[in-house]
């Protein structure tokens, strides 16, 4: 049986009110700066979408504090200077 590692998650809903966004860090494939975001539907028959954003440092404070989400847009510090644009609805990250 595999041995399952802590995670940390941040939850809040989008503005719409009906779908949840979940950003949870666990290492994926050796990655361990990446982080997995999820889009789940709350009380409608939608598929789940799962979004993974790769090269996210110190995911800690990203977790201290609620998500920065814009519309169907949710911004990610990815390092001191890189700021990460996820699209929620096609899960195309953008970096600046």
């Amino acid at each position: 049986m595999p041995r399952l590692a802590p995670g940390i998650l941040r939850a809040q809903w989008l503005a719409n009110g009906r779908d949840i966004v979940i950003a949870y860090a666990a290492p994926k494939d050796g990655d361990k700066e990446g982080m997995t975001v999820a889009v789940m539907p709350w009380g409608a028959r939608k598929p789940l979408k799962t979004f993974r954003v790769p090269g996210v440092k110190d995911m800690g404070e990203t977790f201290m504090v609620p998500l920065c989400i814009a519309g169907e847009r949710l911004f990610l510090r990815a390092d001191s200077k890189v700021l990460v644009r996820l699209d929620l609805r096609t899960g195309r990250p953008h970096e600046s």
